[in-house]
């Protein structure tokens, strides 16, 4: 393996802090199948990351002994590889010792799987497959259950997705490319810190991040990033050619931010300000270039002005997996249409919410004239970006979901301009037939943008809609994770060769959270919470508790007719609101007519 220069300064080098990496579950085998293909498959029943311990009986001395793991089987019930390339296939091979019984469990290796052939022995019994999850052994914090089996199942399904990518570092997936994608969880964190206890996690993840971070201030797209991954964008063309790029690389703001609201210790924001800043003064520099179709020509002084503060040019993943854009196309020429045709406005859309955002920041830590500067800052982009993209009828350049909804959640443009941009995202999930269209960056804020809008009768449809695109297509096709794409199996079963297991979609659970189940913080570290659960969005019943710094916080609702029961657990020191009034710190019983 390749080392560090010999130059390298050994102060570079610190102990590795939080929680470690265990084997934090086992799964026996649910059944165990010959495959006519050869071998026998074993069924976890569930996706997990992490590998089989295997026990052998009867083996001859030097027989080789292969397992191969992936994550679903294709339509017909055959074995079906869904994550293939080099350097994944997610193999290992056992050579027998001859003795009668010999246990076997990998080490320094994990795969993402449910299912397992194991190809070598003469017979296999359920009881001699065990799946050993792995995971950093992070505390469990929240609790939710919903009288909805396939809400409650989406849940399961995103906290599996959790333990499988919450792995040493937060990965993408943990079968693939198995890596720290910027992007993937700054769209995550949130629904993360109610489920466990993510802090020590991932403020150790943001100090790979800073170290990361170039001389030019660009925070990657993936860290931690090695010398191979400098030696594969050197060079390269297209997506290839990324190091840094909107929305995955304001992970260097959004992920403290979201860490400061949900524990409410300042440190995080005072350990990564300064990477923010030189982030940010990156945008700003980059704004110096113009969009390419806009090279050559003669800008009027006015648009130089508005593209001068821009960061809308370059190579940007935009929203990503635009579903539209994906339908009826082969994978690897729908991944760059969403790019090409929302980058240009989704970054500078970025940029204001992250300036905004570290303007929050030094506001916090005391530096007024900064918080000042950058709230400016950010006031003049999102000047410049309303001039350049928005018309007098309130329509966007595109028209997708997804840029309608940064726009809105992102507060892109005045007031009296709000219900018309609304109106067209109405129209566009009309259009679809009710369904989301809106990609990667986008999913996180639809749902909250509907809700704050007053159509959280669209909301709740686009939660519960069971086509696909849509969570609930999902579990009704077998989920037990949440799915890299929303047509990972087609109506008919047939199976894409995708991830099962990447938590990023699984953004929606923040939203069961606060929305549904009604536990709302208002002030950083649940040091204010609002309780309002949604008694009449069609749940008989739900439950929930988040571990706050405070104790734990709690709230279990039944709906019967046209009242509910709903009951609160408040800790000292948290001020709780319900229908207005002040509830004390303590246990409450409360009668609502509905």
């Amino acid at each position: 393996p390749r080392g560090p220069p010999e130059d390298a300064a050994s102060e570079v080098l610190v102990p590795f802090a939080g929680e470690p990496v265990r084997r934090v579950a086992h799964r026996p085998a649910g059944s165990v199948v010959a495959d006519p293909a050869g071998g026998w498959i074993a069924d976890f029943g569930q996706v997990v990351a992490g590998r089989v311990r295997l026990t052998v009986r009867g083996a001859a001395a030097g027989d080789l002994i292969t397992l191969e793991h992936t994550e679903t089987l294709d339509g017909d019930g055959r074995w079906f590889v869904n994550i293939d390339g080099i350097n994944k296939d997610q193999r290992d091979e056992y050579v027998s010792a001859g003795a009668p019984v010999e246990e076997w469990e990998p080490e320094f290796t994990f795969h993402g799987f449910r299912y397992v052939r194991v190809r070598g022995t003469a017979g296999l019994e359920p009881g001699d497959v065990t799946a050993v999850v792995l995971s950093s052994d992070l505390p469990a914090t929240g609790t939710l259950r919903l009288s909805d089996p396939r809400l409650d199942r989406l849940h399961r399904n995103v906290v599996w997705s959790q333990r499988g990518n919450f792995l040493s570092v937060p990965t993408d997936c943990p079968q693939r490319e198995r890596a720290g994608w910027t992007g993937d969880i700054q769209v995550f964190a949130p629904a993360a810190t109610n489920n466990a206890m993510v802090a020590p996690f991932l403020t150790r993840w943001l100090d790979n991040l800073r170290a990361d971070q170039d001389e030019q201030g660009r925070i990657p797209i993936v860290s931690p990033r090695s010398p191979y991954d400098d030696e594969l964008t050197s060079g390269a063309k297209g997506f290839g050619s990324i190091v840094a790029c909107a929305g995955w690389s304001d992970a260097i703001a959004i992920v403290p931010w979201t860490l400061w609201e949900r524990y409410g210790d300042r440190r995080v924001l005072a350990e990564n300000l300064d990477a923010m800043l030189r982030w940010v003064e990156y945008q700003g520099g980059a704004a110096a270039q113009v969009p390419e179709r806009l090279s050559g020509v003669e800008l009027t002084p006015e648009q130089a002005a508005r593209q001068a503060l821009l960061y809308n040019a370059g190579e940007h993943f935009g929203d990503w997996l635009t579903p539209s854009t994906m339908e009826g196309r082969p994978l690897h020429e729908a991944i760059g249409i969403a790019p090409r045709l929302t980058a240009e406005i989704v970054a500078p859309m970025f940029q204001a919410h992250t300036l905004t955002l570290v303007a929050r920041a030094a506001g916090v830590l005391g530096r007024n004239d900064l918080a000042r500067e950058l709230h400016e800052r950010a006031r003049r982009v999102r000047e410049a970006f309303a001039a350049e993209y928005v018309d007098e009828q309130g329509r966007l350049p595109v028209a997708l979901q997804g840029p309608y909804v940064l726009a809105l959640a992102f507060g892109m443009v005045q007031s009296s301009q709000r219900p018309l941009l609304l109106g067209h995202l109405v129209d566009l999930i009309a259009a679809r037939g009710g369904r989301l269209d809106t990609g990667f960056l986008s999913t996180p804020y639809l749902l909250d943008v509907l809700w704050d809008a007053g159509r959280a009768d669209l909301a709740r449809q686009l939660l519960r809609q069971d086509r696909q695109p849509s969570w609930l297509y999902a579990v009704d096709h077998g989920a037990t994770t949440i799915w890299e794409h929303w047509d990972a199996v087609a109506p008919d079963g047939a199976v894409r060769p995708v991830s099962l297991n990447h938590y990023a979609l699984g953004c929606v659970d923040d939203v069961l959270y606060r929305r549904i189940a009604g536990i709302r913080a208002t002030a950083p570290g649940f040091r204010s919470v609002v309780i309002e659960p949604d008694l009449t969005g069609g749940l008989d019943h739900a439950e929930a508790s988040i571990l706050s710094p405070y104790g734990r916080i709690a709230v279990a609702w039944t709906v019967d007719g046209d009242t509910a029961t709903v009951h609160v657990d408040v800790p000292h020191g948290v001020d709780a609101v319900f229908g207005g009034s002040t509830l004390p710190p303590g246990t409450h019983d409360l009668r609502v007519a509905l």
